[in-house]
């Protein structure tokens, strides 16, 4: 490993491990470098020592341990994350685990080692970093191209939901923002690895204002994480989310009901390319009977 490869590992992992002291390292041989950080500030065990070794030709190799040795956690080739030789006491290992463990999970896979994660984990696991760091480190399982395309199609699907066209878009760190006006109104709706944030508010006002109507969800289980209604926007939201194929009546019920005669307007005024699954699979039923 040149020295040059050397200083690039301890910028990619500062940036992963988000370090409030910074990275040294070590050089163990021609082949191998040891990193050496401090993590600071989480739950009981406010900080603990970051050990990292690199070698040419190996999985990186990650230990995380207390600094007063009271717990610790380390990586396995294959992608596990097991307690070190040195087993502390199962309690204070367990406090460890809880303070440290998602932290561990995510600075190993953004460093290349094989750790699985939800699609929920992910999504975390990524935020704060931008596309070009994803790119070029390339996370295991990770396809920037699906993830580029997951977010696009949903941004899509967003806008005709609403009856707009994207007039401006923007990307923020791993995430994309696109906005649109509604006559006196703007739409501005984020996309990331998992999650849509759709707010609706007057032209003009920041984003955050009390005045906006918020939702959030999941679009790939087409679950609901928040919701906050503004009454002048409600009727819009309503539309929108139905074309989306939300009727969660205890979600819906702070927004205007639309009548049977509204949603079949609002579905067949819909591109059939952007029809919820839901309704396709209504229309096949129907044609059996």
């Amino acid at each position: 490993m040149t020295e040059q490869e050397a200083e690039a590992w301890q910028a990619r992992l500062e940036r992963i491990w988000r370090l409030p002291y910074g990275l040294s390292y070590s050089r163990i041989s021609s082949e191998m470098v040891h990193f050496d950080a401090i993590l600071a500030d989480k739950g009981q065990h406010d900080e603990a020592q970051l050990h990292i070794i690199i070698e040419d030709h190996k999985p990186l190799q990650c230990y995380l341990l207390a600094r007063d040795k009271s717990g610790g956690l380390c990586n396995t080739e294959d992608g596990r994350i097991c307690i070190p030789d040195s087993c502390p006491s199962p309690l204070q290992q367990q406090l460890f685990e809880y303070d440290w463990l998602p932290i561990i999970r995510r600075g190993c896979w953004l460093s290349g080692v094989p750790i699985d994660g939800s699609d929920l984990e992910r999504g975390g696991w990524i935020w704060g970093t931008t596309f070009e760091e994803l790119d070029t480190w390339k996370p295991h399982s990770w396809n920037m191209d699906a993830f580029r395309k997951q977010q696009e199609g949903e941004a899509c699907r967003v806008a005709s939901a609403f009856g707009v066209e994207i007039q401006k878009a923007w990307a923020a760190m791993s995430r994309m923002w696109y906005e649109s006006d509604l006559g006196t109104a703007t739409i501005v709706w984020e996309c990331n690895f998992s999650f849509c944030n759709i707010r609706i508010h007057p032209q003009g006002a920041e984003v955050d204002a009390q005045d906006t109507c918020v939702v959030t969800y999941n679009y790939h289980k087409g679950e609901w994480v928040y919701w906050s209604y503004y009454e002048p926007y409600s009727e819009i939201m309503a539309q929108g989310l139905y074309r989306l194929g939300f009727e969660d009546e205890a979600v819906l019920s702070e927004l205007p009901q639309l009548s049977n005669h509204e949603k079949l307007e609002l579905r067949l005024s819909l591109p059939r390319e952007f029809w919820p699954q839901k309704w396709l699979d209504e229309e096949v039923e129907q044609s059996v009977l």
